[in-house]
């Protein structure tokens, strides 16, 4: 992020943009239709140096509990002005916003927390971050885990999603729109210990390159995807397409790319 002062011109954007590396939204995931069935694969974190932090202004919006003034904290000591402000204390300019507000039992949906994180986000932050407390997979009802069957369980159309579900989807056409801005829907267990929730927040914060819809499953960094469908990235010739059993059947792989999963 560099120095944040906007005064100082687009040249810091364009910085922050190099520093990122790939576009988060360059990474896209087939959608999800009725019975279709979804899995969660590995994506492994990559970030930049925790300096780039350093004189950035990072409104923290309040999760009731006690992670917000954790992730502030933990912000600060990586030379980050960061405060903690209630769901209607939000500034209109930030240059960046961590959205803690769904991470315990919230009422938001998606579209309440996009609405909320947007106006900072087009106002030129660079860096963009929900948190919903879903359990690593936004939402999602997943196969079984062992992969033991063909069959997949599928999501009923007249049970309503969780509060916070689809955020992802929404913040993937932000990222889109945002291509210098690291942006990132980041689904936790709320039970997780606060001093590790905060840990994985922050980490997100510096988060370069991958899909935007990350989450942590047993302790592991994932993303959603369909089952049997081709996952594929832009500007590149990588293509995994994942069989029944939940094993890579086809890759094809530019010698000059980060495998993301």
């Amino acid at each position: 992020m560099g120095d944040f002062n906007r005064v100082q011109g687009d040249a810091e954007l364009r910085a922050v943009s190099d520093a990122r590396g790939a576009n988060p939204a360059a990474v896209h995931r087939p959608e999800q239709a009725e019975g279709v069935a979804l899995m969660a694969i590995p994506a492994p974190l990559v970030t930049v140096d925790p300096s780039v932090l350093a004189g950035a202004t990072i409104t923290v919006v309040d999760d009731g509990q006690r992670v917000a003034p954790l992730v502030a904290g933990l912000l600060q000591s990586h030379g980050a002005s960061a405060h903690v402000v209630e769901p209607g204390g939000i500034p209109e300019m930030s240059d960046g916003i961590i959205h803690l507000g769904q991470l315990h039992s919230g009422t938001q949906t998606a579209s309440d927390l996009f609405n909320e994180v947007y106006p900072v986000a087009i106002a030129g932050a660079t860096t963009v971050v929900t948190v919903t407390g879903l359990g690593g997979t936004h939402g999602q009802d997943l196969r079984d885990a062992d992969h033991s069957a063909a069959r997949a369980r599928t999501v009923e159309a007249d049970i309503a999603p969780p509060a916070g579900a689809g955020i992802g989807s929404l913040l993937g056409e932000l990222a889109e729109e945002l291509p210098g801005a690291n942006v990132r829907a980041v689904d936790l267990d709320c039970f997780d210990d606060p001093v590790v929730l905060a840990g994985r927040i922050v980490a997100e914060a510096l988060a370069s390159g991958g899909p935007v819809a990350v989450g942590y499953r047993d302790d592991r960094r994932c993303t959603v995807v369909s089952a049997g469908e081709a996952w594929t990235t832009e500007n590149s010739e990588l293509q995994v397409n994942w069989g029944l059993m939940g094993t890579i059947t086809e890759r094809h792989l530019d010698a000059g790319l980060l495998l993301i999963g």
